[in-house]
């Protein structure tokens, strides 16, 4: 009995170190019997997951062993692509009430986009759509002008006026029967339209889609050129729209338009048009703008290798047409050997600069985005005010239209006048067509000089803007080109500007070959600065 006292005392002497220690032994032994639980329970899951994640492959690679599923799965398909294919004759269908062929060639339409262009209709087209005789041709660059608007003069004949009293005395019949001498008019000018269009501009797309001196277009020749008539009537479109309401060029939203472009030549003039960002080598391959759709003879001369016989050089110069005329998902310009990234339609890049009042640029913008054909905005850049709204003259350029000597010239007129003079809201820069700038006491001003092109005064609120976009030309619906492009995940398709160079289509007059029309120094001497 005394022993065990004697152990009882040690035991409460050391019981702290005793409990400890015990309580350590028992935390292993809960440890141990937990994790070989949670061991085993993962085991078994991972086992469970394997298993299902092999039969879900199983199905996928392979026949499924549910024939039903494989069926609903089937006609769930059919019937997406049912409304994908419905959709896209909708949008089809719509577009191709926009588009219509001239009436000299209208029978074109009754052909499929596909089918050649017979080569009577080539050429009647060539001789007569561009045509500015009223009576003849089917000015149809002309109706792009007056699709916007555009101010210009027109002669008409003034009303007859009441001569002298002598005079009348003169003029009445000496005999009865004779008839009285018709009383004289003088022919005068009147002004139309609300929008002025740079007169360059007109020059460079006349020189453009000049096919009259140029050997006969082929069908593809024909119909991109009928696609950009299409897209910049749709410009202008929204440029009217846009100035609806308007009684004078004061209240109007778009006052000028310096340039409408779409493919290439949109895609250089941007390139062109990004002040000191721009990147040299880009600018080079930018070209003129005179730069025609037409096609030159078989000189052997500027683009005409010798020894090609008619139907490579009709595939070579096709193939210019449609280099970098088109843009890929990237944003970034299509070769002849790249693939469509979309079957469903192609991205066609298009560019306006205008001179617009800035205070309505936000409906213009969204008469871009909400027109029938569509742009997709990429780009909106607005310059300074073209007037100083505290006095002092013009800021911007006052005059970008060609000087009398010619399309062409190297420098900006800049109008400007002397400090102080009118008080803010009140000086005006004057736009006129000869670049002449000169600066007075109440407003700067740029006399015109060129015949029949309306001049315009600037106020405080306008300024020159450029708005870079895309719209999507729809292909005729065809239900085994259905998702077939080249992109395949559309959700990586970025809204850029395209950067890469463009090389624009070769210009050849049929009389000499020459890539160098009026105003244009050669593919690879840079931009025309009248634009």
């Amino acid at each position: 009995m005394d022993q065990v006292k004697a152990y009882l005392r040690i035991l409460m002497k050391h019981h702290f170190w005793l409990l400890v220690g015990a309580a350590a032994i028992f935390g292993l032994v809960c440890w141990w019997m937990g994790a070989n639980s949670l061991a085993a329970d993962t085991k078994k899951n991972m086992g469970k997951v394997k298993d299902s994640w092999e039969a879900l492959e199983r199905v996928v690679k392979g026949k499924p062993a549910n024939q039903s599923f494989a069926d609903q799965v089937g006609t769930l398909n059919n019937d997406l692509k049912k409304v994908v294919m419905a959709e896209w004759q909708k949008c089809y269908d719509q577009q191709q009430e926009l588009f219509h062929w001239p009436e000299v060639v209208a029978d074109i339409a009754k052909l499929k986009p596909s089918e050649p262009i017979d080569p009577d209709m080539r050429r009647r087209y060539k001789v007569l759509v561009f045509n500015k005789d009223p009576e003849k041709g089917g000015r149809a660059l002309q109706k792009l002008y007056e699709r916007a608007d555009y101010k210009h003069f027109i002669e008409v004949a003034a009303p007859a006026v009441a001569a002298p009293e002598g005079a009348a005395a003169a003029a009445r019949p000496m005999n009865p029967g004779d008839e009285a001498a018709p009383a004289a008019t003088t022919p005068t000018e009147t002004e139309e339209g609300l929008v002025i269009w740079d007169p360059a501009h007109r020059a460079d797309l006349e020189h453009r889609y000049d096919m009259i001196h140029q050997r006969d277009p082929t069908t593809l020749n024909i119909r991109l050129a009928q696609e950009d008539l299409w897209v910049l009537e749709q410009l202008a479109d929204v440029i009217r729209r846009s100035n609806e309401g308007a009684t004078d060029v004061f209240a109007a939203t778009v006052k000028r338009i310096d340039s409408l472009e779409v493919a290439q030549w949109a895609i250089a003039k941007s390139q062109s048009d990004r002040s000191k960002i721009m990147l040299a080598e880009a600018k080079d391959q930018s070209g003129g703008g005179n730069v025609t759709m037409g096609r030159g003879d078989a000189t052997g001369e500027a683009g005409d290798p010798k020894g090609l016989n008619q139907e490579e050089m009709d595939k070579k110069l096709d193939d210019e047409l449609l280099d970098g005329r088109y843009l890929n998902d990237q944003g970034q310009p299509l070769t002849v050997a790249d693939s469509p990234p979309f079957a469903e339609f192609k991205l066609l890049f298009v560019r306006m600069k205008l001179v617009v009042d800035q205070r309505r640029i936000s409906e213009l913008l969204y008469n871009c985005i909400t027109a029938p054909l569509p742009i997709e905005l990429r780009l909106v850049r607005m310059d300074p005010p073209l007037v100083n709204p505290l006095g002092g003259g013009a800021t911007g350029i006052a005059s970008q239209t060609p000087a009398a000597g010619g399309f062409g010239n190297e420098g900006f007129a800049q109008a400007s006048g002397p400090p102080g003079g009118a008080p803010a809201g009140m000086r005006l820069g004057r736009l006129g067509g000869s670049g002449g700038a000169t600066g007075g006491s109440s407003y700067s001003s740029a006399t015109s000089t060129s015949g029949g092109d309306a001049t315009l005064e600037y106020g405080p609120f306008d300024v020159t803007v450029e708005i870079c976009g895309v719209v999507q030309i729809y292909n005729a619906p065809d239900e085994e080109k259905l998702a077939t492009g080249s992109a395949t995940d559309v959700g990586k398709r970025l809204p850029g500007l395209p950067i890469s160079p463009v090389k624009l289509p070769t210009a050849r007059g049929a009389g000499g070959g020459s890539s160098t029309l009026p105003g244009m120094r050669g593919m690879g001497g840079g931009m025309n600065k009248a634009q």
